[in-house]
């Protein structure tokens, strides 16, 4: 009979026995019970759960940036898709509208879209002007009397004034603003699409104010930008003068401000637009100048850009400024904000005829030969065309209009 000594042996035995198989099953298995390691692994567990959810995003966010920069950027080339031809459509301008183009010339006005003619007919203008924002525009003949206001149903109405206009733009309500001139007085008169005279009247004395070189009116129709050429003892001099008629009730606090200073940089002013309501730019033969208006506080403020290079082109679409500078063998685009602030410069051909732009790209023709380009400078697509148009303008994002001078051609960008 064994002793109380050899049976507690024996259980000690049997316990680390029990033990080992214990450590052995758990390896095996990769089973832990202590709370200690149970934790570690949790913890490691909670690591790679989040590693993964970085990695996702990360990833997710790399292919929205890629999706975005072929998108904007135009990183692949495109390609000629479709080229239709429309027939003899009369016309030596091409103007593309919101929705539309508009073709005009040859004593006819024709409005198209995609492709479809939606309405044509005629009128009396030999050399015509054209005013467009949005889906308006308005078209008088040079040296003549009368102004067509019209949008996408057709003409809505025929401004028959008794002075030569000299001027005229028209605003996204179709508000439009004429300049006429008699004797030593400029007039800038308003009206409405209908055709009715609103009661806002401005009158410029040749010898005091100057001549309206250009206007331009705010997308509001509130505020309107004269650009104003006069000579003072034999010398000329340019000027810009902000009204606001819904500030002012009569003519002289219309004015907000009125800017002289451009004759002390020996700059003449010849173009400018509004870029929105509160931003506004006059281009001058040697500088730009950018306005920033308050119209709570009837204050503005302006930022001055000098040319680096001869400006060969100015352009605009919507609220930016494309400026074509030359340099040697080389022409550069650069896109400007509101502020004047350079957002991109890019290369462009040496030699263009003809350009249009529109809120994505810019298109420049010499000849036959074409290149368009994103706003950030990606060349989209370069070829020759079959025939060299006289003039041409955007239909689409990706769609061109053009003008041959005996048929009207579409060509699509894949």
């Amino acid at each position: 009979m064994a002793s109380y000594e050899d049976e507690f042996e024996q259980e000690e035995l049997s316990r680390e026995d029990a033990r080992r198989r214990l450590v052995r099953q758990t390896r095996q298995s990769g089973v832990n019970s202590d709370p200690a390691f149970l934790e570690r692994e949790k913890l490691k567990r909670r690591d790679r759960t989040r590693d993964a959810f970085v990695l996702f995003t990360l990833i997710l966010v790399f292919f929205l940036f890629a999706l975005f920069y072929f998108r904007s950027y135009g990183y692949a080339a495109y390609s000629l898709d479709t080229e239709s031809t429309f027939g003899a459509l009369s016309g030596t301008q091409v103007r593309e509208l919101q929705h539309g183009n508009v073709i005009i010339g040859g004593d006819t006005i024709t409005y198209m879209e995609k492709g479809t003619v939606i309405w044509t007919t005629s009128v009396d203008v030999k050399k015509p002007v054209i005013a467009v924002k949005g889906d308006f525009f308005s078209v008088y003949d040079t040296g003549g009397y009368q102004v067509y206001v019209c949008d996408t149903t057709g003409i809505l109405c025929t401004l028959k004034l008794s002075r030569v206009i000299y001027g005229m733009d028209i605003s996204e309500s179709g508000v439009v603003a004429v300049v006429t001139e008699s004797d030593d007085s400029a007039y800038i008169s308003w009206f409405d699409r209908y055709g009715s005279r609103l009661p806002v009247e401005v009158k410029a004395v040749l010898g005091a104010t100057g001549i309206p070189v250009h206007i331009a009116i705010s997308p509001d129709s509130q505020k309107l930008m004269a650009l104003y050429y006069s000579t003072q003892n034999g010398i000329g001099e340019s000027r810009m003068v902000l009204y606001d008629f819904e500030k002012g009730r009569d003519e002289e606090s219309y004015i907000i401000e009125n800017d002289p200073s451009f004759y002390d940089s020996g700059t003449y002013l010849i173009d400018g637009k509004f870029l929105d309501n509160e931003h506004f730019v006059a281009v001058g033969t040697n500088l730009a100048r950018f306005y920033s208006y308050d119209q709570k506080q009837a204050e503005v403020t302006e930022t001055t850009m000098e040319y680096e290079l001869p400006v060969r082109s100015v352009l605009f679409n919507n609220n930016r400024m494309i400026l074509v500078e030359t340099e040697s063998d080389d022409n550069f685009c650069r896109v400007l904000d509101g502020n004047g602030e350079e957002l991109t410069r890019f290369r462009i051909p040496a030699e263009y005829k003809l350009a249009a732009v529109n809120d994505e790209s810019a298109a420049f023709l010499n000849a036959s030969h074409l290149s368009v380009y994103n706003i950030s400078g990606r060349k989209r697509y370069e070829g020759t065309l079959v025939d060299s148009p006289v003039s041409f303008a955007f239909s689409g994002k990706r769609s061109l209009l053009f003008n041959t001078g005996s048929l009207i051609e579409e060509i699509t960008l894949k």
